[in-house]
Formats: C-alpha cells, sequence, structure tokens
C-alpha cells in the first residue's frame, strides 16, 4: 500500500483504492492497516499524530498521512489520503522506493 501511494498522483488514494491495491474486500481493512502502522511508528518515534477523533482520541493514520479535512475525490466523494512528506522520505531512505 505504501509504494502505491507514494507513486499515486500527487500521493492521494482513497481507502477503497488502497484496498483494492492490496485485495482487501472492504476500505475498512486498509483505515486498518494504516492506523496500526501508525499507531506503531507514532509510539516508537515518540509521535503524537496531529490528526484527532471526535473523542480527542489520535487518529493514528494521520502518521502516515496528512491531516486534511478537505480533500475529497471529485469522482467518488471519497475522503483522499494524502501520504505524508516525511514517510515519502523515509522510504526511499529505507531503499523500499
Amino acid at each position: 500500500m505504501l509504494k502505491a501511494h507514494y507513486h499515486a498522483p500527487e500521493r492521494k488514494l482513497t481507502s477503497a483504492q488502497l484496498a483494492k491495491i492490496v485485495n482487501f474486500p472492504h476500505w475498512s481493512a486498509a483505515n486498518t492497516q494504516y492506523g496500526t502502522l501508525g499507531s506503531k511508528i507514532a509510539h516508537y518515534l515518540n509521535f503524537t499524530p496531529p490528526g484527532k477523533y471526535d473523542d480527542g482520541k489520535p487518529l493514528w493514520i494521520t502518521t502516515i498521512t496528512e491531516e486534511n479535512h478537505y480533500n475529497s475525490d471529485d469522482d467518488t466523494g471519497h475522503f483522499q489520503h494524502i501520504l505524508r512528506e516525511e514517510v515519502a522520505q523515509a522510504l526511499k531512505v529505507l531503499g523500499v522506493i
């Protein structure tokens, strides 16, 4: 998912697009994967992600993606996740890209 996200136009993909790339049956599975990875990265780096749920709990996906509530796909209306520049650079440094 990270490689596809990196190579996507403007590094933007919806959860449904991310799920489709890895053959997940539903967009929520992609969110779960990014949220789990984001939580692990944030804990390792002692980083507080910028995004928060309405109840104040961390929105772990924003460790990987930009916090942007106003970016939706014109065709589907689905929210587009923008890969954070720091994550893109880390993928390069690690040789993933």
